[in-house]
């Protein structure tokens, strides 16, 4: 299902008001914050304003959803940031831009023992083993970051009933 069909639906409603608001009044002046004051005195103005919102509110929703298939922010997290969006949406996007951009920095340890990186070899494996990809793996020193990329259960190559633990 494509869910662009609601802001595409608002975006005519938008024109159509847009129309019946230039004919009524001739050209909207948008030039002054006092133009857009008296500009919005008049109803089919308002409701193209508020319509206006919704369009690109939900717009800006369906992004933050699209990037989050790749980021795979829980939904927990993500539902303030969407709702926000929908109520106030420079705040939603703003806090999903700040959520989308925390990573953990590399805090190197005082005393730093050998590693035998059994536990990123592990999950290197297993993953692959499950889904037929890798794992990517970032260290430039600042930070160290460990992507797996989200699957569909039809990607699968085998069940988890499949892993020897």
């Amino acid at each position: 299902m494509d869910f662009k069909v609601i802001p595409i639906l608002l975006s005519v409603v938008y024109g159509v008001y847009i129309v019946q608001s230039i004919v009524s009044g001739g050209v909207m002046d948008f030039g002054s914050l006092s133009s857009v004051m008296t500009l919005f005195t008049e109803k089919n103005a308002v409701l193209a304003g508020w319509v206006h919102y919704l369009a690109f509110d939900l717009l800006v929703g369906i992004w933050i959803v699209n990037q989050n298939k790749t980021l795979g922010i829980h939904q927990a997290v993500l539902a303030p940031c969407l709702f926000l969006t929908f109520i106030i949406g420079p705040m939603g996007f703003l806090l999903f831009m700040i959520i989308k951009t925390i990573n953990n920095k590399i805090q190197p340890k005082s005393t730093q023992l050998p590693s035998t990186k059994v536990g990123l070899k592990n999950i290197e494996q297993r993953y692959s083993l499950i889904s037929g990809t890798s794992v990517q793996i970032e260290n430039d020193g600042k930070q160290f970051t460990v992507s797996l990329p989200l699957l569909n259960a039809s990607e699968q190559k085998n069940s988890h009933a499949d892993i020897d633990y």
